[in-house]
């Protein structure tokens, strides 16, 4: 998915997001966003699992719901039910 296709709650909490970094002028990602030498691993509950390099991860609790995010492999949300995922280095 790309930003124009993220439901309105999603692009509001990326500008959350970078508004606590200091950047309230953006509402959009960019390069510099994204975690260099990191990983993210998910774990679904059927014993699957997504490795996806450089993320920047956003978990809305109250959503149920986890936003990640990549430069080059697209913009993706999970449910948080029966998921579990670490940030670890790459």
């Amino acid at each position: 998915m790309i930003y124009e296709d993220l439901p309105v709650r999603w692009k509001q909490k990326i500008a959350d997001h970078l508004q606590s970094l200091g950047e309230s002028e953006r509402k959009t990602l960019s390069s510099s966003d994204f975690i260099l030498g990191q990983k993210a691993v998910l774990h679904f509950e059927d014993g699957s699992h997504a490795e996806f390099r450089y993320p920047l991860l956003i978990h809305a609790s109250e959503l149920q719901e986890l936003g990640l995010f990549t430069e080059h492999c697209g913009y993706h949300l999970f449910r948080t039910g029966g998921l579990s995922w670490a940030l670890v280095e790459d």
